[in-house]
């Protein structure tokens, strides 16, 4: 697309867990509060590519979890969010 420049994506992570980087593509990842940010000054120039981060359950992390996140990018001089 027509995306190019900084970009974020943001993840809301369910109390109980704590999160390790494993693929980030050149971004800054931080996990603070419960939220994990991936954050690029400069998408990567591949059309494709993936990220990745993996959840490790504490001791109070039992039960069914829903985990939703947000991609928010600059596509010319507009602010697009998916």
């Amino acid at each position: 697309s027509d995306a190019s420049g900084f970009a974020k994506v943001q993840q809301d992570i369910p109390a109980g867990f704590n999160v390790e980087a494993i693929e980030i593509k050149g971004a800054t990842f931080s996990f603070k509060e419960n939220h994990i940010k991936f954050i690029w000054m400069a998408l990567p120039s591949e059309e494709e590519f993936t990220i990745s981060y993996k959840l490790v359950p504490t001791a109070s992390s039992v039960g069914n979890f829903s985990i939703g996140g947000k991609f928010s990018f600059i596509a010319g001089n507009d602010c697009d969010i998916m």
